[in-house]
């Protein structure tokens, strides 16, 4: 599938693409999707991809995308790229090239399980003078599937670039993660952190304390943080939202509080 995309000059563009195989049979079933995107001048788009697979067949489930895209001056494009489950193998292809003033923010979540295997290449050029590039990759690795990472950003003038990877590896599964960042001119300011690990269940509930107070201003115990966690918590999206009551001190009035989280 060839999908191409010419955004003028000033736009302000959202496009939203899902991709999903149903496997019921014996066989592969794939979709390798080539996308293509050319930006004008101070044009801004943002850009969601989606790729679930699903089917009760022995067939394996293969999804194949590649995203180039080119940047015009002061043009944008914010990329958030969601893998949620069932695709069996995957290589994602990404590559933008950043003219002056340009910026492009690419913001990865995947999921792999079983004996999956998933594949991401991403690479952002700063070509342009005060061109800015970042990319934020979030993954969990279940079970016995595998997971590869290689962000590159390139600066080859005055700019910005940010590479951040981190991933939560569970039961027998594999994560590598290979962040790259290559400087050709003496104003390029690049940045990579990568970070593999597991993360134990008093580490969940002290997240969960933190969230409760950042964001409800409310105090609650470690008991009630193992409750939220076993009744509500997730991994991956579910089709409907799961809520709980939560009893705790609220931080303003010092008293007693019920919140529905």
């Amino acid at each position: 599938v060839y999908n191409d995309f010419f955004i003028g000059e000033d736009c302000d563009v959202t496009i939203v693409a899902g991709c999903g195989i149903h496997n019921c049979g014996t066989q592969e079933s794939r979709h390798d999707g080539i996308h293509s995107f050319f930006v004008g001048k101070n044009a801004r788009v943002r850009y969601i991809e989606k790729h679930y697979g699903e089917g009760d067949g022995s067939g394996t489930r293969v999804m194949n995308p590649t995203t180039i895209v080119y940047l015009d001056e002061g043009a944008s494009i914010q990329m958030e790229t969601v893998q949620i489950r069932g695709i069996d193998s995957t290589v994602r292809k990404t590559k933008i090239v950043c003219g002056k003033g340009a910026e492009a923010v690419i913001t990865e979540r995947l999921l792999t399980h079983g004996k999956q295997h998933a594949e991401s290449d991403m690479e952002i050029e700063l070509n342009g003078e005060d061109a800015r590039g970042r990319v934020i990759s979030r993954s969990v690795a279940q079970d016995e599937s595998k997971q590869i990472f290689h962000p590159v950003v390139v600066g080859n003038s005055k700019c910005f670039g940010h590479v951040q990877c981190d991933s939560i590896i569970m039961d027998e599964a594999k994560i590598r993660s290979v962040p790259e960042i290559a400087a050709n001119d003496l104003d390029a300011q690049l940045i990579h952190e990568a970070a593999i690990g597991k993360i134990a269940g008093d580490q969940l509930n002290e997240a969960v304390v933190k969230y409760m107070r950042r964001k409800h201003n409310v105090l609650v115990g470690e008991r009630t943080a193992e409750q939220m966690k076993i009744e509500i918590g997730c991994v991956y999206p579910q089709e409907e939202d799961a809520s709980i009551d939560v009893k705790g001190r609220c931080l303003v009035t010092g008293l007693p509080k019920t919140i529905t989280v």
